[in-house]
């Protein structure tokens, strides 16, 4: 199956401004023993046809939207019009439908009591949730992948169901990283060391971020299916129904977990940049305070300082010595 999404992945890489699209959902929440964050990855066109297919399959069966969960229970009023063989018959298309249309699965699980024990509030309140941190590592994987290792550019715009309750400080965290990973304009000129370990040169982008409800987004929907079985089968690893809608969908899901010594790892890495950051920050203000006693226009940046450079020579070697100087 790996092999069938590396061809795909090959085959566009001469593509330039090559864009992919990313829609996510959760199963489970931070009061469960696990939580997990998955969804399908694919290009935008694919996407667009996913969801026209699967808004078609759902009004020949008379549902407004699908949902796994209340899908399975025979009771479930939504579906409770439909005989046995037309449930059959609309999750089977609707399988056919990411089997044609996605390019394959991301999911990262988490014990959300574990996560919270090992960091502390503020540090939650400065770097993420259990819910924002997985959808970071979610997010991470799928481009590291797309890019293929980080050998060439590729583009992810991310979509998540709104109403979480932490969905819009994990799109917040998402935009940060959108923006310092931005490449620079071509007319800027990079003068001494930036912050957040030169990312405006990753060649990993961000593109579109954006919540919205199942109704709305088809793929969305799509996404909760692989959440739920995902979700399913880490609890119970024989549970037929989510076997068998992921042995239909015959899709590679690159599932991770965020365990011990992910977490711990992911704490040791934010705790160095935090004391970087007090270091850098202070350095910013004396070099923003240089800048105004020159009378230089300048925009503060998250991983540098964005200055007009004079015309006149003098000034503008000054204005050179001050960005390039690293304040140790």
């Amino acid at each position: 199956m790996l092999s069938q999404s590396n061809r795909i992945l090959v085959a566009s890489e001469n593509k330039r401004d090559l864009s992919w699209d990313i829609y996510l959902d959760e199963s489970g929440s931070e009061n469960n023993t696990i939580m997990l964050v998955g969804g399908w990855v694919s290009l935008p066109e694919q996407f667009a046809a996913l969801s026209k297919h699967w808004e078609t399959a759902l009004g020949e069966f008379g549902v407004d939207h699908f949902h796994s969960h209340s899908f399975r229970n025979a009771r479930d009023p939504k579906y409770r019009h439909l005989k046995k063989f037309q449930r059959d018959e609309l999750l089977i298309r609707l399988i056919g439908l990411i089997k044609t249309y996605a390019v394959f699965g991301q999911a990262v699980w988490v014990k959300p009591k574990t996560y919270n024990r090992l960091t502390t509030s503020n540090f939650r309140s400065r770097h993420g949730s259990a819910y924002a941190s997985l959808l970071g590592y979610v997010v991470g994987h799928v481009g590291i992948f797309v890019t293929g290792g980080l050998r060439h550019e590729a583009k992810v715009s991310v979509y998540l169901e709104e109403g979480h309750a932490n969905a819009v400080e994990a799109v917040q965290y998402v935009n940060q990283y959108k923006v310092i990973s931005t490449t620079p304009p071509e007319d800027v000129e990079i003068v001494g060391p930036i912050g957040n370990h030169g990312l405006r040169f990753t060649p990993f982008k961000i593109g579109t971020v954006s919540l919205g409800s199942k109704q709305q987004m088809m793929a969305l929907q799509a996404a909760d299916m692989l959440a739920y079985c995902s979700l399913c089968l880490l609890r119970n690893s024989n549970d037929r129904f989510a076997k068998s809608i992921l042995a239909g969908i015959d899709l590679p899901i690159h599932l991770n977990c965020f365990d011990d010594e992910a977490i711990s790892k992911f704490i040791e890495v934010r705790k160095q940049s935090d004391a970087e950051e007090v270091k850098l920050l202070h350095h910013r203000r004396v070099q923003q305070k240089q800048l105004t006693a020159l009378g230089i226009s300048f925009q503060v940046l998250p991983d540098g300082i964005l200055a007009e450079v004079p015309d006149n020579e003098e000034l503008r070697n000054k204005v050179k010595e001050i960005l390039a100087s690293t304040g140790r």
